[in-house]
């Protein structure tokens, strides 16, 4: 194999793993989370455990675990959010690659070895693989609708540029960072660091990552495990910022070649889309129905979110259409029902 910054295995070293785990008031569940990862069967990895000013036993829990293994290492910090301690995470991580896992979720025992299978033969720049995902009624399998193998640039530009973001039919390449394994210097290249994106910052490194990525191999086999939990940001209970989708929209501009394909329409579904669910969250913890239409209704007018709503196209009744229809018509009884049903 020939000698190169990618050449990981040019000198027959195996690869580093950096595993990253932002975490905050997840003691229920740290333990397992934890275990996970150092009990994989591929041992040549770190661990880096960013406690994010947590205000249970989650800090003594990683200052335990790095006292008892020397793969731990642990940041401690104020409380600022998830995009600092995913920062801060990736900036201490020596890796080759890097994997993220939330605090409150598994993986596989076998993940690194089968990942490192992928790259001992490939080298690709992403691994992307599947999640079994828990529900209140047990567990389902969502895998990538692409087909599972190596795409090389010319295949990523052809087969994925299409649904990188958003089609019109709602569909898009899995966007998760933990569902995926990161050449080290493409990701910290391309990381969203934006501490106003509460929500979709993972997606938006990710799709930034798709975008600028040589390689990326699919893999079919479900290695991570969503645990259900009902204290997540996205189950809390609490609205959304409205800054979000707009800043997310900002930092993909800079970040991708907009001119490519139609991705500057599966820009603005995605902004319409996040919106709509922005919109929705607004009914979430209860408040005055009036407070909350009234606040609704000044930010999906606002300038950039009304030019967005007004130019985006979704294919007739499909789910992203309903949502476009609700927004343009201030449909607030429907997204109230849409609140208290997801």
């Amino acid at each position: 194999m020939a000698e190169d910054e990618k050449g990981i295995y040019s000198w027959g070293i195996k690869v580093l793993f950096s595993i990253i785990i932002p975490v905050y008031n997840a003691e229920k569940y740290l333990h397992q989370c934890i275990d996970s990862v150092l009990k994989q069967t591929y041992e040549r990895l770190e661990l880096i455990l960013i406690d994010d000013g947590s205000q249970d036993g989650s800090g003594q829990i990683c200052d335990q675990y790095a006292k008892n293994d020397s793969r731990v290492h642990v940041i401690h910090k104020q409380n600022e959010g998830v995009v600092l301690a995913r920062q801060e995470g990736t900036a201490a991580a020596k890796g080759d690659y890097l994997v993220f896992v939330d605090a409150d979720d598994l993986i596989s025992r076998t993940s690194l070895e089968q990942i490192n299978i992928v790259l001992e033969t490939y080298e690709p720049d992403i691994v992307a693989y599947g999640a079994q995902v828990e529900t209140r009624t047990g567990r389902i399998k969502r895998q990538s609708l692409s087909g599972a193998g190596m795409y090389c640039k010319r295949a990523i530009e052809r087969n994925i540029f299409p649904y990188l973001i958003q089609t019109d039919t709602c569909k898009y390449f899995p966007p998760c960072l933990v569902t995926k394994a990161f050449r080290s210097q493409l990701y910290k290249a391309h990381l969203c660091t934006d501490r106003e994106i509460v929500i979709g910052e993972d997606a938006a490194g990710s799709i930034a990552c798709m975008f600028h990525a040589d390689s990326l191999f699919v893999m079919n086999e479900c290695l991570y495990y969503y645990r259900f939990n009902k204290k997540s940001v996205t189950r809390s209970g609490r609205a959304y910022s409205w800054r979000c989708a707009e800043r997310i929209a900002e930092f993909l501009k800079r970040e991708i070649d907009l001119s490519i394909g139609d991705l500057e329409d599966q820009l603005l579904r995605y902004v319409v889309h996040m919106l709509f669910i922005t919109a929705c969250s607004q009914f979430q913890g209860g408040g005055d129905y009036k407070q909350i239409t009234a606040s609704i209704h000044k930010n999906i007018n606002d300038p950039f979110y009304a030019s967005a709503i007004k130019k985006c196209r979704f294919r007739f009744l499909s789910k992203g259409w309903l949502a476009r229809l609700a927004l343009q018509h201030e449909l607030y009884p429907a997204m109230k029902l849409w609140s208290l049903i997801h």
